[in-house]
């Protein structure tokens, strides 16, 4: 937890940290560094800019030990060996991690879908040029 001027204005703001003016200079500020006080201050300094209240601390925060235990120690490693490729994948790339995520799976992962509908579409149908064998209509037997 880190202590702000009293006389702290909110400037701009990122996905991660917030700017702000006081008498001595400007800083940043990471927003996990805030209280969820200091947030609700620093937004009525500014009509501007507004900091989202809560969004770090739900990525970073934990589940119960009551809701813990209902997951399966299964899907806990799952969680945490996607959780460990993201932070590689983001590192290696040199994004956020909420960058790589966001990026990954709301353009990339669909494009690819998008892109695999298209090509069995594209194999199922006949090639160009071929020519169905002709049928003999069917005579009623009497």
């Amino acid at each position: 937890e880190r202590t702000l001027p009293p006389d702290a204005r909110l400037t701009g703001a990122t996905v991660d940290t917030a700017m702000i003016t006081h008498a001595s200079g400007v800083s940043t500020v990471p927003l996990r560094a805030l209280t969820s006080a200091q947030i609700l201050s620093l937004n009525a300094t500014s009509r501007a800019v507004q900091l989202p209240l809560g969004t770090e601390r739900a990525v970073t925060s934990r589940p119960s030990a009551a809701a813990a235990a209902a997951i399966s120690p299964a899907t806990q490693r799952i969680e945490r060996l996607g959780r460990n490729a993201i932070a590689f994948s983001s590192r290696t790339l040199g994004l956020a991690d909420t960058t790589f995520s966001v990026w990954t799976f709301f353009v990339v992962l669909p494009g690819l879908i998008f892109a695999l509908l298209i090509a069995v579409v594209l194999l199922a149908r006949p090639p160009r040029g071929s020519v169905l064998p002709r049928q003999r209509p069917i005579s009623p037997s009497l």
